[in-house]
């Protein structure tokens, strides 16, 4: 059952060996059309989506078997605005501070790896982080 004031919901749990990362891109880019995003912006969006799904398999599990559950829901946020937001679940080992891997600063050498935090940012509105007892939680959320 949707949550109130949702206006549409999808719940997934992905295990990170599969190849259902093609399923999240789907998903992402289904919501972002539904909420009347441009194919562009839409794009995007799902492109921060795989980024942090692949950040979670790579940095997370260390490329070794895991689950991620995934939440995409399409509704008012909590200050009244339409937002589409995916929020995603990990019991991968906990980031304590995931503040340091946020944002790299303007000038920062622009090389392999690191990168994909700085898109998720650029893209989202929105990207938060909270360790749990047993792995970390990640909420995107781009305004619509």
């Amino acid at each position: 059952m949707s949550a109130p004031g949702c206006e549409t919901r999808i719940v997934c749990s992905i295990d990170t060996g599969s190849d259902c990362v093609h399923v999240l891109q789907a998903i992402a880019e289904l919501m972002a059309v539904r909420a009347g995003m441009p194919a562009l912006r839409a794009n995007r969006v799902a492109l921060a989506v795989d980024e942090l799904f692949a950040n979670i398999m790579r940095h997370g599990y260390a490329g070794g078997p895991g689950r991620v559950e995934m939440e995409a829901t399409l509704g008012p946020g909590a200050d009244g605005r339409r937002c589409l937001c995916f929020a995603f679940r990990d019991y991968a080992p906990r980031i304590e501070d995931a503040g340091s891997l946020m944002v790299r600063a303007a000038g920062d050498d622009v090389r392999p790896g690191g990168l994909g935090l700085c898109l998720i940012h650029a893209v989202m509105d929105q990207v938060h982080h909270q360790a749990a007892e047993d792995g970390n939680h990640w909420r995107l959320t781009a305004h619509v």
